[in-house]
């Protein structure tokens, strides 16, 4: 029976913006007196003027530092479902139904600088806290349950360039970079060695008095891997998105919607895999002071489903396979200084 699952990039997500292309010129202003005056090079945006941390739109400014925490519970559920068939080799195969639920329990710690009001790098990583796999097939009286080793998940890294926009009433365009350089996943699965995964965003958005935008287009890359001992090539996605907020005083609201579509050849002649992927997203939280943020979030990822036709010159059987839902459930706290 062959087991066909959709790689998901469960990555930390990070709003962006940027500044209009008006650079302040840098050079030392002569006073008549002969004196010389130098220009606060600290910030080219005034404080008034600087998006709130808690703000989808915010990226670290100059000198900043971005700490932000959080705790994940992750479900994700996969079905197979093999109808009564008689294979090529001329066997006959009884219905079967295979269900796979994987339980996560995660940790993840990011910390983000702003170099310039232009530019910010970041570094972080996710530590497995558990893992719970069941396995429950209508051909055994009873599941499987695969208890999964703990630890580090993968390293990542975050570069960031603003290119229009830094203050509130500016149009934000920005670019984003995310890599992973090395990805264990679930308690079934075993990864390659040298598996890495790697995220490039745009963001175009805008804030309006109380409410924020941004459209965001993302392109994600994952070398291949083996799953259940059947090797896979690479995956390659693009996911276009719609988000917005909402702040009343120190509390916010956020959604945001998506579409992930694989484009690599693979996915393309695989059944699941070439249908797009609908993902939700809300988020709430309030700012407990200047400097501390909490919030609470989920994520989720719609079910699809697909039907894989039988060998025509090998024993595999017809196959009706759904992967979903899957949620993303978060608790954040972020502390910027």
């Amino acid at each position: 029976m062959r087991l066909k699952r959709v790689v998901f990039f469960l990555l930390p997500f990070y709003a962006i913006g940027a500044q209009e292309l008006n650079l302040p010129s840098r050079l030392d202003a002569k006073t008549e007196g002969g004196g010389e005056s130098q220009l606060d090079l600290k910030s080219e945006t005034e404080p008034s003027k600087k998006f709130k941390f808690s703000d989808l739109l915010y990226l670290p400014y100059e000198e900043d530092f971005l700490i932000a925490m959080n705790a994940d519970y992750a479900e994700l559920h996969t079905v197979n479902e093999i109808p009564a068939q008689t294979l090529a080799n001329g066997n006959s195969r009884t219905a079967e139904r295979n269900e796979f639920t994987d339980k996560l329990f995660l940790t993840r710690l990011n910390v983000m600088v702003g170099v310039t009001d232009y530019f910010s790098f970041g570094i972080g990583g996710s530590l497995q806290a558990a893992e719970i796999s069941k396995n429950r097939s209508s051909s055994e009286a009873s599941s499987e349950t695969i208890t999964g080793p703990s630890g580090m998940i993968s390293p990542v890294i975050f570069l960031n360039g603003r290119f229009a926009g830094t203050r509130k009433d500016d149009w934000i365009l920005d670019a984003r970079f995310s890599l992973l350089p090395m990805v264990r996943t679930t308690a079934r699965d075993s990864v390659a060695r040298r598996q890495y995964q790697m995220q490039w965003d745009l963001v175009l958005g805008r804030k309006w008095g109380y409410v924020s935008t941004a459209f965001t287009t993302s392109t994600q890359y994952s070398s291949g891997n083996t799953v259940q001992g059947v090797a896979q090539g690479d995956f390659i996605s693009i996911i276009p998105g719609i988000s917005g907020q909402l702040d009343i005083r120190n509390f916010f609201l956020q959604s945001g919607f998506g579409v992930q579509s694989f484009v690599d050849n693979g996915s393309r002649n695989d059944p699941l895999r070439k249908l797009p992927q609908l993902t939700l997203s809300f988020k709430g939280g309030f700012t407990i002071s200047d400097q501390w943020l909490f919030a609470v979030g989920v994520q989720w990822f719609f079910k699809n489903s697909a039907d894989y036709s039988a060998g025509e010159t090998s024993p595999t059987p017809a196959t009706t396979t759904t992967v979903g839902p899957q949620a993303l459930y978060s608790l954040m706290l972020s502390y910027q200084f």
